[in-house]
């Protein structure tokens, strides 16, 4: 196990399992399209490994939270890929302004989505900072076009619009 304090981390699995153990009696097995939250608080020891006989392959974002310490936390939720078809839907978020099934403890953000070719969606910064990252597919944001496994920092936007060119699956932070 991996000992961890003040960070919010969360981890997206996009193909295979992910089991998960730590030192709060918290396990799980995470499937595709399903996302954990652990939230790290004044320290939790933990461990991750593949959980299946196929290749894992994930996504793990580690951010600071708003304020140091407290009781660690651990959850997950289960999505069905039509959840984030052609929209931007909140997986998890510590903002007061967002409904998402998954809690942090920081004012951002994270939203998914799969949008088909030539769908569009636009998003208002809370703070006019972001942060997109392509999963698979293509994404055209104004002139800038991004491909699977690139990424963009947003400063200084009130309002982005993105467009699939074709098919593009994709996370957008929006940060305090």
């Amino acid at each position: 196990m991996h000992p961890h304090a003040n960070y919010e981390i969360i981890t997206i699995v996009l193909e295979g399992e992910l089991e998960h153990n730590d030192s709060h009696l918290n396990s799980g097995i995470i499937h595709p399209n399903q996302v954990q939250i652990m939230s790290a608080g004044n320290g939790i020891l933990h461990s991750e490994a593949n959980a299946g006989k196929t290749m894992l392959h994930l996504l793990q974002i580690w951010l600071t939270p708003a304020q140091k310490g407290g009781e660690p936390s651990w959850a997950s939720h289960k999505f069905n890929p039509s959840d984030f078809k052609n929209k931007l839907l909140p997986i998890v978020s510590g903002s007061e302004n967002e409904n998402a099934p998954l809690v942090m403890r920081q004012n951002a953000t994270l939203y998914r989505s799969i949008l088909d070719k030539n769908k569009s969606v636009s998003h208002s910064f809370e703070n006019e900072r972001g942060y997109l990252f392509i999963i698979s597919g293509e994404l055209s944001v104004g002139k800038e076009k991004l491909l699977a496994g690139d990424s963009m920092r947003i400063k200084g936007e009130k309002k982005t619009e993105l467009t699939a060119n074709p098919q593009v699956d994709f996370i957008l932070f929006d940060l305090p």
